[in-house]
């Protein structure tokens, strides 16, 4: 999968630049799959090379997100 997604046995977990090399090393010792999907902080979501977009229109995309579909049924 190219992002992740909220199913069983996922996490996302975010930690501190200085912490995230702990945090991938304890998961390889419990045998855990780790994979960096990001970095959080400032106005702008980036993910890698596949896209990138505004915290803010992100969160208006997700609050919207069933009140569009609500709307869309009733047409």
């Amino acid at each position: 999968m190219t992002l992740f997604a909220e199913s069983a046995s996922r996490a996302v977990a975010s930690v501190l630049p200085e912490r995230a090399e702990a945090l991938e090393a304890l998961a390889a010792s419990h045998g855990v799959p780790f994979a960096r999907v990001g970095e959080t902080g400032g106005p702008r979501m980036v993910f890698d090379t596949l896209f990138e977009t505004t915290v803010e229109e992100a969160h208006e995309l997700y609050e919207g997100a069933i009140p569009r579909l609500v709307d869309s049924d009733r047409r």
